[in-house]
């Protein structure tokens, strides 16, 4: 019997956000000068669809960007646990 076939552990879902406008998440590699070399669409988010972000550590760069993007409206965070706020928390 092989490892493929036990079950994989559900990650734990830490929220939902829904954009209250379309955009797109784009990473910028710059040179020395500071000049674009190099784009990386991320993402691309569509009103009236909603997104989840967990807890896994792949998911720490969006959990940064949801903060940005509430602050500046293009988000509503939804779905947290009843009494909770949603905080980013930087350790170090």
């Amino acid at each position: 019997m092989t490892d493929d076939l036990a079950p994989k552990p559900t990650p734990i879902l830490e929220f939902k956000f829904e954009p209250l406008e379309d955009f797109e998440w784009w990473r910028e590699l710059k040179d020395g000068d500071g000049n674009v070399i190099e784009r990386q669409l991320i993402g691309q988010y569509l009103v009236g669809q909603s997104y989840n972000c967990t807890r896994k550590s792949v998911h720490d760069a969006l959990r940064g960007k949801c903060a940005q993007w509430a602050e500046e409206g293009k988000i509503q965070i939804k779905n947290l646990a009843p009494g909770e706020e949603f905080r980013i928390v930087k350790a170090g």
